[in-house]
């Protein structure tokens, strides 16, 4: 649409009579429609009503005359190509500079067919190519300002005049005050040289530069960056600057930095487990020879000692037997839990785990009997109860654990227990939640820092040792836990109320030679026919001689040139009624479910006590 706005009828009509000319011609390959006002304040109110692409004014109108018109048109709306229709030339270089490229002027002798279609022409060209500016620029500022990364640009003395919301948000300060900085004004001088050398190098030799660097803000940020940068050029071949883009590779780092660290600590567990397999290993025989050293005297003070040996060498098999399953899936072994090495380890990890404004009290027997159950379960349980309290308490107040023996039956079988009680003085759990809280996933605090697994884990253990965890719902001060485990059944005090062996035949395969020539002796000691191999080949050997003789096989795992397992599926190939005990330095899941699958009749984790390995001998034989 055209706008003419034109006071004088012979002007107005001369130049309709030039529109319809051109309409009828092929001078445009579009009709152009004409609308014409008189006065100023008519146009105004036809712009605001209707979109208008070109508009002729006089520079002589009632309600506006000069340069004021074509000023008041431009401010309202900047839209249009405006033509000026003057009376002199010397109005022509005083509308272009004040138009500043939005408008053109046509003199009034020059008003013909040609000029019109010529200007109007120009005028829609103009537009239709400042439109698809407009649209070039909104997209790319919409690019830029949706990047992830940060985007900058300087002018020829290197002074920001652009950044977008990323990078502001990188450095820490609203984009208004980092116009006009420097970017040795960002970050520390120290910090900075990397980036000004790359910045430098990107000027002087027109090129893009690719960097990673360190970057320290004034606020103390550290900043871990890619940065790709180069020259900005102008129309007269000339570098006006630098445009770049800073990628904050910081989570990258970390991750990086965190991977390295898990690889570090994978190393770190296989050398452990390694490690605490042969120490298990060499632990093995020493229970077996301080029994029998007992047997071999009647002196009472070293019977006491080998009784000694024999409780603190089980008791560092169940300590190892926890540290080698730390970060795998728990695997339990159920045998004496001595509870002094529980209290022990659940003292270093309250100095360790609880706040200083966080009061706890352990209150236990001095002679309490040894429980039945998974040390390493036991303590997982006490510190999953013992963080839950800590939580519950949000920094502030006081944790209680008592250990006590009670006569009171565990269970059905006649068993008094070893009560475990964990108190808090916090605020309780509310009583329409209480059934819930051993639910998987429950939690009444933040999801994401709280995934409400810790109880459910913790009752999952419980069942696993029939530990019969619950709520105490009396109780009124707080949140308290309770648990129980059976009191271990004391050992016999003298060898000769052992059942001995009848002569059966059992052959022992294990890699380790003191371990062999232990329980060899240990068990014939004891009435038992032993042979013995050194891998799991020549136990298939002499099994395969002797398979007819065979009554029980004892077997590690962890073995060369033929494993515990292979050798087991073998044997079972040929005689799967022969009963299997498993005697392992490792206690990891994965070969328990094997085991499992074989139908093992025990498993034995070294080192064990000996009464342990003459109880499952004999229940072994008697299936």
């Amino acid at each position: 649409m055209v706008l003419l706005i034109e006071a004088e009828g012979k002007i107005a009509i001369e130049f309709e009579q030039c529109i319809a000319e051109i309409n009828s011609s092929p001078l445009l390959n579009f009709a152009i429609v004409l609308v014409t006002k008189t006065s100023l304040q008519e146009a105004h109110q036809h712009l605001e009503e209707y979109l208008v692409d070109v508009v002729f004014i006089d520079t002589n109108l009632p309600d506006a005359q000069g340069i004021t018109g074509i000023e008041a048109l431009l401010k309202q709306f900047p839209e249009p190509y405006i033509i000026a229709i003057a009376r002199i030339e010397s109005w022509f270089p005083i509308i272009m500079s004040t138009a500043k490229g939005r408008a053109d002027c046509l003199m009034r002798h020059e008003i013909s067919t040609e000029s019109i279609s010529k200007l109007t022409l120009h005028a829609y060209e103009k537009n239709q190519y400042d439109q698809e500016i407009t649209e070039s620029r909104e997209i790319y500022r919409s690019l830029v300002e949706h990047l992830p990364e940060g985007v900058f640009r300087t002018d020829r003395d290197l002074n920001i005049v652009f950044c977008n919301d990323q990078f502001a948000e990188m450095i820490g300060m609203p984009s208004k005050v980092i116009i006009g900085k420097k970017h040795t004004d960002l970050f520390d001088s120290e910090s900075a040289k990397g980036l000004r050398r790359n910045i430098a190098q990107a000027f002087e030799q027109r090129a893009w530069v690719d960097a990673e660097l360190e970057l320290t803000t004034y606020s103390g940020k550290t900043l871990y960056v890619q940065v790709v940068c180069g020259p900005v050029v102008d129309k007269s071949d000339e570098v006006s600057g630098i445009q770049g883009v800073i990628r904050d590779t910081s989570e990258h780092k970390k991750l990086i930095r965190q991977q390295r660290l898990s690889d570090r600590f994978e190393g770190m567990e296989a050398i452990a487990r390694r490690v605490v397999h042969q120490v298990r290993e060499h632990l093995a025989p020493i229970a077996l020879n301080a029994a029998m050293i007992a047997e071999k005297t009647t002196d009472l003070e070293i019977q006491r000692l080998s009784e000694q040996i024999i409780s603190s060498t089980t008791q560092s098999g169940q300590i190892l037997q926890h540290v080698s399953s730390l970060g795998q899936t728990p695997t339990i072994s159920i045998m004496e839990v001595d509870l002094k090495l529980v209290i022990d380890h659940i003292k270093n990890f309250v100095d360790l785990k609880l706040p200083k404004t966080i009061q706890f009290v352990l209150r236990a027997h001095d002679s309490l009997p040894p429980a039945k159950g998974d040390f390493g379960t036991v303590i997982e349980m006490l510190e999953i109860l013992i963080t839950n309290a800590r939580e519950a308490l949000q920094g502030e107040g006081k944790i209680t654990l008592s250990i006590h023996f009670k006569e009171t039956l565990h269970d059905e079988s006649n068993h008094p227990s070893v009560v475990f009680r964990l108190e808090d003085d916090g605020l309780g759990i509310p009583k329409h939640l209480r059934s819930e809280i051993f639910d998987p996933y429950f939690t009444t605090k933040d999801a994401m820092l709280h995934p409400g697994t810790g109880l459910a884990k913790c009752m999952a253990l419980s069942r696993r040792l029939d530990a019969r965890l619950r709520l105490d719902y009396d109780y009124t001060s707080g949140a308290a836990f309770e648990f129980s485990l059976p009191v271990a059944a004391p050992e016999p005090k003298s060898p000769s109320t052992e059942q001995k062996g009848l002569g059966q035949i059992i052959l022992i395969v294990d890699d380790e030679e003191a371990v062999l020539k232990t329980e060899k002796l240990f068990l014939e000691n004891r009435g038992f026919k032993v042979i013995t191999a050194a891998n799991g080949a020549q136990g298939l050997s002499l099994f395969l001689e002797r398979q007819d003789s065979l009554q029980l096989l004892i077997t590690d795992i962890s073995m060369p040139y033929m494993d515990g397992l292979a050798l087991m599926k073998a044997v079972q190939e040929k005689s799967p009624d022969l009963p299997i005990l498993v005697t392992t330095g490792t206690n990891q899941s994965d070969e328990q479910a094997k085991l499992k699958e074989l139908g093992v009749t025990a498993v034995l984790c070294k080192p064990f006590a000996p009464r342990l390995l003459l109880e499952k001998v004999h229940e072994a034989l008697a299936k």
